[in-house]
């Protein structure tokens, strides 16, 4: 998948290719979660994510990933912790 925009001021077009990743999640209830996301292709981020219009549903709570190092590979979506210096 590709996202693509146009600047209306400056008529320059970009674009970002994602790939569809498989991710696991064991909500703080226990009940694990298998979701995909759209991630942007060759990108990793040290960051806590929050899935949008996702939740556990089991007990409700919206699905939210810790802070850590994410990470595409062989279209999972995996972590580390991040690593400090």
């Amino acid at each position: 998948m590709a996202l693509i925009k146009i600047d209306k001021d400056s008529n320059v077009l970009s674009a970002q290719q994602y790939v569809r990743a498989t991710a696991d999640h064991t909500c703080p209830c226990g009940h694990q979660i298998s979701f995909q996301i759209d991630w942007p292709q060759n990108v990793s981020m040290n960051t806590q994510i929050s899935v949008s219009d996702l939740a556990c549903p089991r007990c409700h709570s919206p699905v939210v990933l810790p802070r850590a190092h994410y990470f595409v590979e062989d279209y999972r979506l995996l972590s580390k912790p991040i690593e400090t210096k």
